[in-house]
């Protein structure tokens, strides 16, 4: 499953597992199950480094000529196509096959890592972001496919081949690690991220609008850095969502 579409990151769970990580938050209970009852597996589906993006871009070529109406965010609408081109197969065996995400979609699983959680997958950085022994902090996790298939023996990935250690276990203990020092508003603690403190910041200054200096401090997996391009998409998308966030905030506290 993993190739050149840079989907290289492939974690497969048992929906007991998936549902005991939802069934404590409040509001989001059985929010897998509600887009397909009888799923037995999650196929949690990422990608590391930028292979995923330039595969994106050779991609938007063809795509840009159909200019018919506007539409959602184009690597959302790229990562869409790619599941349902991996799919295609898969749903011989499993017709009732569903693919989630994490964005805007009618087939949506918010939290998304909660889909992980209580696995080693689901440590996450001092800055808030899912982290790999190979490609460090920059990592993303894409889809996830609902099925009665058990698809961990055709797969699931062997372990990563990197130099660095499992979720900031190199820096663990370290009251000042890069990450911490980098961070221009503070926001970055080895006991919590201050989400409010680096959405604030955000909206206020200009250092942090198309990238985070947190995460270009990491020591792990820098050679898998996004391109600027790559990090600006990304970090704009997030600011417009931080702005809708506070905007709608502000008007539920005016009326």
């Amino acid at each position: 499953m993993a190739g050149s579409h840079g989907l290289n990151r492939i974690v497969v769970r048992e929906s007991s597992r998936v549902e005991a990580g939802f069934a404590g938050l409040e509001g989001y209970a059985g929010v897998p199950a509600k887009l397909r009852a009888d799923y037995a597996f999650a196929v949690i589906v990422g990608s590391g480094g930028p292979d995923l993006w330039r595969g994106f871009l050779n991609w938007r070529k063809d795509e840009a000529r159909d200019e018919a109406a506007p539409k959602p965010d184009p690597l959302d609408r790229y990562t869409v196509y790619l599941a349902e081109q991996l799919t295609a197969p898969l749903r011989v065996a499993d017709p009732g096959l569903v693919a989630a995400f994490p964005f805007r979609h009618s087939k949506q699983v918010r939290p998304f890592l909660s889909l992980l959680q209580g696995s080693v997958q689901a440590r996450a950085t001092p800055f808030g972001l899912s982290f790999d022994r190979q490609y460090g902090p920059w990592l993303g996790w894409r889809l996830v496919l609902l099925t009665t298939l058990d698809l961990s023996s055709q797969l699931t990935e062997a372990p990563a081949q990197g130099t660095g250690e499992i979720a900031c276990d190199s820096c663990e203990g370290r009251p000042d690690t890069p990450c911490v020092r980098a961070c221009p508003a503070g926001a970055v603690n080895v006991s919590g991220f201050d989400w409010e403190a680096c959405t604030r910041f955000r909206l206020e200054q200009t250092a942090c609008r198309d990238s985070c200096a947190a995460r270009l401090a990491c020591p792990v997996g820098r050679e898998h850095r996004y391109p600027p391009d790559e990090m600006a998409h990304h970090y704009g998308a997030s600011l417009r969502e931080i702005e809708r966030y506070y905007s709608g905030n502000s008007r539920s506290d005016s009326e």
